[in-house]
C-alpha cells in the first residue's frame, strides 16, 4: 500500500499555481496567502508554459497592433504633406 505524505503546504503551492495560471496577479496572489514579500509569493507560484506562451503572445498583438496604428497614421501624415491625397 502507497502512502502520500500529504502537507497543507502542498495546497498553498497548488493554489498560488492554480491562481497565478488562470490570470491572478502575483500581488494578488501574495495578498491572498498573506505572504508580506513578493518574492515569497514568487517561489510558490510556478507559471505553466501555456500561460507563458499566451502572455507573450497577448505583447507580441499589442506591440503589432501599436506598430501598425503608428505606420498608418505615419504614412497618412506623409502623404498629406507631399500632396498626394488628391484633396
Amino acid at each position: 500500500m502507497d502512502f502520500y505524505i500529504f502537507r497543507i503546504q502542498d495546497l498553498r503551492h497548488s493554489f498560488a499555481s492554480l491562481a497565478i495560471n488562470n490570470g491572478a496577479s502575483l500581488y494578488e496572489v501574495q495578498h491572498l496567502l498573506g505572504h508580506s514579500q513578493a518574492k515569497t509569493t514568487s517561489r510558490y507560484a510556478h507559471l505553466g508554459d501555456d500561460t507563458l506562451r499566451k502572455v507573450s503572445d497577448n505583447i507580441s498583438n499589442m506591440i503589432s497592433n501599436a506598430s501598425k496604428r503608428f505606420l498608418s497614421t505615419d504614412i497618412e501624415k506623409s502623404v498629406r504633406w507631399l500632396g498626394l491625397d488628391n484633396n
